[in-house]
Order: structure tokens, then C-alpha cells, then sequence
């Protein structure tokens, strides 16, 4: 019993840790954008485009974000990332957009 409120303590924590990282609290709204946080494991790296990296999501969706200056070299596949996504104010995630991509540094 203890051990479990241990893991749920430590999870709990973890989510407040990545949330106050990418500087949102559990309800805030940024820039009166509807917006979650996404968590994703690259699948790809400038396989499809030159400077685009691609991730796939516990459901199984393929999300693509661009990087900057040829920086393509600092992301590998198998990496976890953050991104912070956008609704675009509909219900269905399938025209979610990618507004801000972080490393999971919490990934084991």
C-alpha cells in the first residue's frame, strides 16, 4: 500500500514538474488557445523532409513538427518529447497543431 502512494506521489509530481516546465498549470489557457500537453516517442528524423522530425503518440497518431537551422542532429529516434498542442477548437485531434516541442527529459 505504501509503495503504491509512493508511485502515484511520484507520478503526480512528474506531470506538476513537466507542466510548471513548459510554464502551464493544469487549466490555464495559453494566449486564449485551447491547449494540451502531448507526450510521443520519435519514430523518424529528416526521413521524410530535410529538417522534419516525426513522432507517434500512445494512440498511434503521427505528428510532425520542423526544426530550425539544420538542427536536426539533436534529435534521435527513440527520444520522448512533450509537445505542447493546439485544439484549433474542435473536438478531434486529428487537425491539432504543434505549437511547442520539448525533450522528455523524464523518460526512462
Amino acid at each position: 500500500m505504501t509503495k503504491t502512494i509512493t508511485i502515484i506521489t511520484s507520478v503526480v509530481l512528474a506531470i506538476a514538474t513537466m507542466l510548471s516546465f513548459l510554464g502551464l498549470t493544469a487549466c490555464q489557457k495559453t494566449s486564449n488557445v485551447e491547449s494540451y500537453i502531448l507526450r510521443a516517442e520519435v519514430i523518424t528524423v529528416g526521413e521524410v523532409e530535410h529538417d522534419v522530425v516525426e513522432c507517434e503518440d500512445a494512440e498511434g497518431n503521427i505528428w510532425g513538427f520542423y526544426v530550425e537551422n539544420n538542427q536536426e542532429e539533436e534529435w534521435c529516434k527513440g527520444d520522448y518529447v512533450l509537445l505542447l498542442m493546439d485544439t484549433c477548437n474542435t473536438a478531434t485531434p486529428y487537425d491539432d497543431a504543434v505549437m511547442s516541442v520539448r525533450l522528455d527529459t523524464f523518460a526512462y
